[in-house]
């Protein structure tokens, strides 16, 4: 079953109260960024697999999204 949201900040706020088997975010996302999503996912310890998907593909955002705590970067 998927759940789609359009809101990172509800996002935020479901995820940390539910578990979820994997999380698919965005770098670009309106409210919070993918990048502070994800921190605020891995905070929750419910869920464990982040997975960023984005367009970007560039060296520095690839170190932004692991170190903000995603599992696997897909550009």
């Amino acid at each position: 079953e998927i759940q789609a949201m359009e809101d990172s900040r509800a996002a935020a706020e479901r995820l940390e109260t539910e578990k979820f088997d994997g999380v698919l975010v965005d770098v670009v996302m309106p409210h919070l960024d993918g990048l502070e999503l994800t921190k605020r996912i891995r905070r929750s310890r419910n869920n464990r697999e982040i997975v960023m998907l984005t367009g970007f593909d560039d060296v520095d955002t690839i170190r932004k999204g692991f170190g903000a705590g995603a599992t696997c970067f897909l550009s």
